[in-house]
C-alpha cells in the first residue's frame, strides 16, 4: 500500500510570513496559489463582497470634515499680509490697514460671518506694533537729527 503523502505531487508550502503569505521552502519566495491570483495578505481568502472596513482604534475619534459653504475671513488675510509688509516695505500705511482689516475681520468672526478670526486677530495686532513702531521711529529720527544738527538748536 502507498502513502497519501507520497501521492501528492504539488510541493507544500512553506512557512507563513505574516505579510506577504505562505512561503516557498526552496527559494523563500511566495508561492504562487493554484489559477495565477495573488494571495491576499495572510494567505485567507477574501469574503463575498469585499474585504470588510477597519474599525478605528480604541479611544480614536474623527472629526468629520465641515460642509457647507466653507466661509473665510478675507478681511483677516489681508490684515496679515498689510502687516507683513508694515514691518517690511511701508512701514506706517501698511499696520494702519492691518488694524482696520483686522477689526472688521474680528467682528465678521465674532458674528459667524468667517471661520478665521485668529488670522484677523494677529494682523490687528502686528498692525498696532506696526504703527507703534514706526512712531517711536519717527521720533527717535526727530530727535537724532535735532542732536546732531551743525548749528546746535
Amino acid at each position: 500500500m502507498t502513502d497519501a503523502s507520497s501521492e501528492n505531487p504539488t510541493p507544500q508550502p512553506g512557512p507563513l510570513d505574516p505579510l506577504l503569505g505562505p512561503l516557498d521552502p526552496a527559494l523563500g519566495a511566495l508561492t504562487p496559489p493554484p489559477g495565477g491570483a495573488t494571495p491576499p495578505p495572510g494567505g485567507a481568502t477574501p469574503p463575498p463582497g469585499g474585504a470588510p472596513a477597519l474599525a478605528p482604534p480604541p479611544g480614536a475619534r474623527y472629526q468629520t470634515m465641515a460642509t457647507g459653504s466653507g466661509v473665510s475671513n478675507t478681511f483677516g488675510n489681508i490684515a496679515l499680509i498689510s502687516a507683513i509688509l508694515g514691518f517690511c516695505c511701508v512701514p506706517f500705511v501698511g499696520s494702519v490697514i492691518a488694524i482696520v482689516m483686522g477689526r472688521i475681520g474680528m467682528d465678521r468672526a465674532k458674528r459667524g460671518l468667517a471661520t478665521n478670526g485668529g488670522v484677523a486677530q494677529a494682523g490687528f495686532w502686528l498692525g498696532v506694533v506696526g504703527v507703534a513702531g514706526s512712531v517711536i521711529l519717527f521720533f527717535v529720527t526727530i530727535i537724532s537729527s535735532v542732536i546732531n544738527s551743525p548749528s546746535g538748536a
